[in-house]
């Protein structure tokens, strides 16, 4: 009796198999309207995640500069570049040319830590306090006093205080 039973049923499905035209708009229409609803709050949800990300991974390498300038008792340098919204690290110790130690400046011989560019649709402002859009790190973990600020595409923003004894605090 069972197997006649879903015999039956599946000779009934045949015939019904498919969907007509209006049952495939509605189905459109309802994802049409859920999507409308979706895609503007994850858009946003995706840059405040950008500018947030970026904002960590900056502050992370800065605590790792600081970190390694007292671990080579060496002034470790943040240079910025505002133009290619990147950043290197570096320790100015005059490897090349002692004279040229404590500069702010990359020079040859110097150790490059880290190269970092910032991702598409953030860019990079720079307060007062910077000598060259440099800022670095003595051997004792401290610091000139100034700020960074990252600017998302959306007009997200998150700002990074550095305090002159080298406190790295990161606002919203």
């Amino acid at each position: 009796m069972l197997f006649a039973y879903t015999l039956t049923w599946v000779t009934i499905m045949r015939k019904d198999a498919g969907v007509t035209l209006m049952e495939a708009m509605v189905v459109i229409a309802i994802v049409a309207v859920l999507a409308a609803i979706a895609i503007p709050n994850w858009l946003s949800w995706r840059t405040k995640a950008k500018i947030n990300g970026v904002s960590t991974n900056l502050r992370g390498d800065m605590e790792m500069a600081k970190n390694r300038a007292i671990k080579e008792n060496a002034l470790v340098v943040i240079a910025f570049n505002t133009g290619t919204n990147s950043y290197q690290i570096f320790v100015d110790n005059g490897a090349g040319t002692p004279a040229n130690a404590n500069n702010y400046t990359l020079d040859a011989g110097e150790q490059i830590i880290k190269s970092q560019q910032l991702a598409p649709g953030v860019s990079l402002a720079i307060s007062s306090g910077f000598a060259g859009n440099s800022t670095g790190f003595s051997p004792r973990g401290t610091a000139g006093k100034t700020g960074i600020l990252l600017i998302s595409s959306g007009g997200k923003q998150r700002q990074i205080i550095l305090s002159s004894l080298g406190r790295i605090t990161l606002q919203y």
